[in-house]
């Protein structure tokens, strides 16, 4: 072999990089997450300081943060944050970016998990609505001035039996549960 030395000097200076982003990448979590918004940069990132956490942060401010251990929170069984899906500004009625936030345990024995929605606006602190409790992901629909989700009718996934259908309806930063027969918002 002539002159390999030249060569393995070139490969050595690109496998060598590529080493260290990869090593960097495999450290990120695989719930992390980010979005830009017309507010900042939404983060979802996993805790440092518990072993079953993430937060949600808007250029660095927590919106949200979550523990599995911690009973008294309404995240404990549903702890990792995800994006469900976004809006951007363009729809009659909406002011700011809508966020839908999905909130799942880990587990298998539910493919969804509770839903929240936040409103980001330039320059105003961000809105959470309350929480809508799931088991299954939704359909949802974007329409002026509200979102729907439906929730199809499915069975059961440990038991038998069926969940029975349901919608919501998130308006004016409030998410209720329609009432299916006379189409009017339960109260709770």
């Amino acid at each position: 072999m002539k002159n390999s030395l030249p060569t393995t000097i070139l490969l050595a200076c690109f496998l060598l990089p590529l080493n260290s982003v990869l090593a960097q990448q495999s450290e990120r979590d695989i719930y992390e997450d980010s979005l830009v918004t017309e507010a900042g940069e939404l983060e979802i990132t996993k805790r440092a300081d518990v072993e079953f956490g993430y937060q949600v942060t808007l250029d660095g401010r927590i919106i949200v943060r979550t523990n599995a251990n911690d009973s008294g929170s309404v995240y404990s069984g549903n702890y990792i944050p995800k994006i469900h899906t976004y809006y951007k500004p363009g729809l009659e009625n909406f002011e700011g970016e809508i966020v839908l936030l999905e909130f799942i345990s880990g587990g298998n024995a539910c493919p969804g998990g509770a839903l929240q929605f936040l409103n980001l606006r330039r320059n105003e602190l961000p809105r959470l609505s309350n929480l809508v409790d799931a088991c299954i992901p939704p359909i949802v629909t974007w329409d002026y001035g509200k979102v729907t989700l439906f929730f199809p009718r499915s069975p059961v996934l440990r038991g038998t039996g069926f969940l029975p259908a349901e919608t919501w309806i998130y308006q004016n930063g409030v998410a209720k549960k329609v009432n299916a027969a006379s189409g009017r918002a339960r109260r709770r």
